[in-house]
């Protein structure tokens, strides 16, 4: 990233907004949001219990395991041992977020939260009681750090915790599993909104089915479940005016983020950026460098048509 300007020629906000995305870098480089660690990708091996209760289905209900491989099975079966630990962690009636944020969550005004979300959800998924969830996490799971003398990688508990944060918190309705905390994400109501229109409505879908308690709280959820979506999502300082599918700008801009999705930068490319990259990249490129650069533009430009 490059320097901060001198003092004298950069106003106050302009300086502290430089400072709020170096301090979100920083916080999603130590999460592990965007890239590194793949935390879907780890689990314990399968152990003598998985497979007799896996033969049980085998006899009993036939029809689903034809459906349900014993990989499958095993998924499930963390997964749901992770969302009990969750539930019993938590106080009745108690806000997950609310509660592993604690005091500083609640003192934090909505601005700051939304400034540097990936700071805030850094302090919260490393706070006490976060860190005692981690730990019982890692012990039911039979993961190492659960021992006396072992230190699980920070990463690997963080990410850790905030997948048993949106497996609990998740609950997608049977007739639609793609939703992402029992929303759809792909509705047809986004074509035309602005990046931070669909944000909102996200966030008060969070706080109209009592996922989190506070405006806070909904900002931090958002930015979990973020790494869900689609990688144009993440992008920070997408212009308002920017609408959703709806414009040459949006293809240009959608062009340069499957670009990007081969090569991540570090830190990521901004919006401006990703808009100039397919430009960047055509520079002096061989011809299979621009047949890629033209095939990246293919799907954004049909759902542009689509819209």
């Amino acid at each position: 990233m490059s320097a901060i300007p001198p003092a004298e020629t950069v106003a106050p906000a302009e300086a502290q907004s430089i400072l709020d995305a170096r301090e979100e870098h920083r916080a999603s480089q130590a999460l592990g949001l965007d890239n590194a660690l793949d935390i879907e990708n780890l689990k314990r091996p399968v152990n003598a219990q998985d497979r007799k209760l896996y033969k049980n289905i085998q006899k009993n209900l036939p029809l689903i395991a034809e459906t349900l491989t014993l990989d499958d099975f095993v998924t499930r079966r963390i997964n749901g041992q992770i969302v009990d630990i969750v539930r019993n962690f938590l106080p009745p009636k108690a806000s997950l977020m609310g509660y592993l944020g604690d005091a500083e969550l609640a003192s934090a005004t909505l601005e700051r939260v939304r400034a540097t979300p990936a700071a805030y959800l850094e302090k919260l998924l490393t706070s006490p009681k976060a860190q005692t969830l981690t730990d019982q996490l890692l012990g039911a799971l039979q993961w190492y750090g659960a021992n006396p003398g072992e230190q699980a990688a920070p990463t690997v508990r963080t990410q850790l915790l905030g997948k048993a944060i949106r497996l609990y918190l998740n609950a997608p309705s049977a007739d639609a599993p793609q939703e992402i905390a029992g929303y759809a994400w792909q509705q047809r109501e986004h074509w035309g909104l602005s990046y931070q229109a669909i944000h909102a409505r996200f966030e008060a879908h969070l706080r109209k089915t009592q996922r989190v308690a506070t405006a806070n709280e909904a900002v931090l959820l958002a930015r979990l479940y973020q790494t869900q979506l689609s990688p144009d999502f993440s992008v920070r300082n997408i212009p308002a005016d920017l609408r959703y599918r709806s414009s040459v700008v949006w293809v240009n801009f959608m062009q340069g983020v499957l670009l990007s999705a081969g090569t991540p930068a570090s830190p990521p490319l901004g919006f401006q950026q990703l808009v100039d990259l397919p430009i960047t990249l055509s520079t002096d490129a061989a011809d299979e460098k621009l047949q890629a650069i033209a095939l990246a533009r293919l799907l954004p430009t049909l759902q542009w048509a689509v819209t």
